[in-house]
């Protein structure tokens, strides 16, 4: 029954790449760090042993891999020097192939029979310079969307070399909403994201597309059958549809969705413990209407982090202290 009982089908494993691969290739005694190659072993088998279908994510940039000329404009508030959400130097031969053949690793290891794991999703909400910084530059508007564009190549046909069969390379896990304007290095909006891949012919690169479609905080409809405030710059649940025409051949993951029970500064919006068992159930009814969608993963299955300060992340199922909230119940009795 899954983790907790829980009648889970899916879950999500982001692979921190800077983590993983600390050194540049040859640099290091072990090409991938051994410590972390155990953990992933020992969380991937155990839930491939629970039966749960595993979607592994791509995120942060190693510091040799990283384009060091971004280092001294960090985004606003931000220290000077490397951080993992600069983009990857696309012009180093070096960095380029390092994610090819990460792509290559990571099939061919955790695709095993030991492991079953044959989605492969190329990096953690790009359209945001959270984790892809910056998004557009003085001389290149669509900055972002290059660097993710020339990541993807790379990756897909890394993850293919493996010759593993039935692998699915997921493109796009892009955040809900964004900015279009010169000058805002932090967002794209999905759309825009999209569009860009599509009109670039993008669509051989990848098997399945990726969004969270959260309600974004400063929502004046909250529910998930609900329309979002501007729906030229926001894809919510309500709004899928504007994604799923742009690939309408291509299977969709929703890989992140929830509700924060407390305030969070990540996700703004904050509703009641009742609440959020109602828009799951809602959003697990509603999902149903899109024939594209295979899965709507809930995160986060427990909260983290201190709610007096707002940093942590409180769309759990359970609380930080592991009690049950009503969601957790809801979610186990989905049909």
């Amino acid at each position: 029954m899954g983790p907790k009982g829980l009648n889970a089908q899916w879950t999500r494993l982001t692979v921190h790449w800077a983590a993983l691969q600390p050194g540049a290739p040859g640099t290091t005694a072990d090409r991938y760090d051994p410590t972390y190659l155990a953990q992933l072993d020992t969380v991937i088998g155990a839930l491939h042993g629970a039966g749960i279908t595993v979607i592994l994510t791509m995120q942060d940039v190693p510091r040799w891999a990283s384009d060091s000329s971004l280092w001294h404009s960090p985004p606003p508030g931000s220290p000077k020097g490397y951080a993992p959400s600069f983009a990857i130097d696309t012009r180093s031969a070096v960095a380029m192939t390092a994610f090819h053949d990460l792509g290559t690793f990571l099939a061919g290891r955790y695709g095993q029979a030991q492991f079953g794991v044959h989605h492969f999703e190329c990096w953690n909400e790009p359209n945001l310079g959270l984790f892809l910084y910056p998004q557009r530059t003085a001389g290149s508007p669509r900055r972002g969307m290059l660097v993710y564009l020339a990541m993807l190549k790379a990756f897909s046909t890394g993850v293919r070399a493996s010759g593993v069969p039935g692998t699915v390379v997921i493109a796009g896990a892009t955040a809900p909403t964004g900015v279009n304007l010169a000058g805002n290095t932090y967002s794209s909006t999905p759309q825009s994201f999209a569009l860009y891949l599509k009109a670039q012919g993008a669509g051989k690169y990848f098997d399945a597309y990726s969004h969270h479609p959260y309600t974004p905080g400063g929502s004046i409809h909250h529910a998930p059958d609900q329309p979002p405030n501007d729906a030229t710059r926001t894809v919510t649940l309500y709004d899928l549809g504007q994604l799923l025409r742009v690939f309408p051949t291509k299977p969709f993951y929703l890989t992140e969705y929830g509700y924060s029970t407390e305030y969070s500064r990540i996700f703004g919006l904050t509703i009641t413990e009742a609440q959020q068992a109602q828009y799951l159930r809602t959003a697990y009814s509603y999902v149903r209407r899109y024939k594209q969608v295979k899965a709507l993963i809930w995160y986060t299955l427990q909260d983290w982090g201190n709610a007096r300060t707002g940093v942590g992340v409180f769309t759990g199922l359970d609380t930080v202290s592991g009690a049950h909230k009503p969601s957790w119940n809801a979610f186990r009795a989905l049909p």
